[in-house]
């Protein structure tokens, strides 16, 4: 079986080298020997979002993020409730802090995803590019800067 999670980058890393330590403990389970998963995937979600300076990609991004978790626990607080999983982060500041918001100019993104790389011993990554009220066009632009200036290096 492989895995994605997401939440904060200490909270992951934890959580990897749990499932990392039941991988191997499961290693002579029957389903296993026969499985087709040799290495599994393990991969975290971030939320992503570069453009040109980091001062522009912050601009943008801090609303958007305010916009998104708005829009994502709205049901919850109409209901008198909070999301239980504890792996999303309300606050832009705590999620920039925290590893969940990957935000900046292509250089800054890519050195705060090599760290969490690093940290986290993963092998996938999830980009969550459109997110937010960031609009199409300030998408886009993000999206072609990751691919041309992240991605090779990533790779």
């Amino acid at each position: 079986m492989n895995m994605v999670t997401l939440g904060a980058t200490e909270r992951v890393r934890d959580l990897v080298a749990l499932y990392g330590d039941m991988w191997d403990q499961s290693k002579d389970q029957p389903r296993r020997k026969n499985g087709p998963v040799e290495t599994p995937l393990v991969g975290i979600s971030r939320h992503i979002f570069i453009a040109d300076s980091d001062i522009e990609a912050e601009r943008l991004a801090r609303p958007a993020y305010e916009y998104w978790y708005a829009s994502l626990v709205k049901l919850w607080l109409v209901h008198g409730a909070t999301p239980l999983t504890g792996m999303i982060i309300g606050d832009y500041d705590d999620a920039l802090a925290a590893g969940v918001c990957v935000v900046g100019s292509a250089s800054t993104v890519l050195d705060k995803l090599n760290t969490q790389i690093e940290q986290i011993a993963i092998n996938y990554f999830v980009c969550q590019l459109a997110w937010g009220n960031l609009t199409h066009d300030q998408e886009m632009h993000s999206l072609g800067l990751f691919v041309n200036e992240v991605m090779p290096s990533l790779a």
